[in-house]
Formats: structure tokens, C-alpha cells, sequence
């Protein structure tokens, strides 16, 4: 009499992937509430947006000029935000979150480039 041996597809079940630990429970909450970690996250975006422009408007009171490494953050992030636009364009929050980015880095890469000039 033979046997034959069967094997199954593996799949590793949630307890496998996630054991009961500190770090599991925040995954957990996470992925449970997903869509509230993502809309904290855009607001957490846009204050350090908001906080990137004041920094420009400081400068520009103050008259100081720009170090190379602030204009290379807010002219490569402008760019990044523009190259991704177009994947994004077709959902409208992502769309709004693009053009309020570009709108601020934008207007802060313009004040910069007045803060260089002296004007």
C-alpha cells in the first residue's frame, strides 16, 4: 500500500504575520482605521506645509538670504509633487492635495528667489 503525501499551499494566517506584541496592536488600529491615519497624516502634510511657507515669510521680513540646502528641499519637492501630479489627477483630494502643495512651494521657491535678490 503506498501514500502519497499531499501538500497544501502555505499561507501564513494573521497570528503568523502579526503576533500578539506592542507593535501588532498599532499595526492592528492602523489597518482598522485606515482612512483616519491617512486624513491625520494630510493634516500633519499641510501644517508642515504651513509651517515651510512661514519660514519663507521670516526670511523675507528679516531679509535674510536662503541656504542652498532649503531652496534644493522646497525646489525638489515642488518638482516631485509635479511629476506624480498626473498618476493622481483622476482622484479629487489627491488632486486638491497636489495643486495646495505646488501652490505652496511654489510661492515659497518665489520668495526665496526674492530673498536672494535682496528685493
Amino acid at each position: 500500500m503506498t501514500t502519497t503525501l499531499q501538500v497544501d499551499n502555505y499561507l501564513p494566517t494573521h497570528d503568523v504575520l502579526f503576533p500578539q506584541e506592542s507593535g501588532s496592536i498599532l499595526f492592528a488600529f492602523f489597518f482598522k482605521y485606515k482612512e483616519a491615519v491617512y486624513n491625520l497624516g494630510a493634516f500633519s502634510s499641510y501644517v508642515s506645509q504651513i509651517f515651510f511657507l512661514a519660514h519663507g515669510i521670516t526670511m523675507l521680513a528679516s531679509r535674510e538670504k536662503p541656504h542652498w540646502s532649503t531652496v534644493g528641499f522646497a525646489l525638489f519637492t515642488l518638482t516631485s509633487i509635479i511629476l506624480m501630479t498626473p498618476y493622481k489627477w483622476d482622484r479629487k483630494w489627491m488632486r486638491v492635495k497636489s495643486l495646495v502643495g505646488m501652490s505652496i512651494f511654489g510661492s515659497v521657491l518665489l520668495i526665496y528667489l526674492f530673498c536672494w535678490l535682496g528685493l
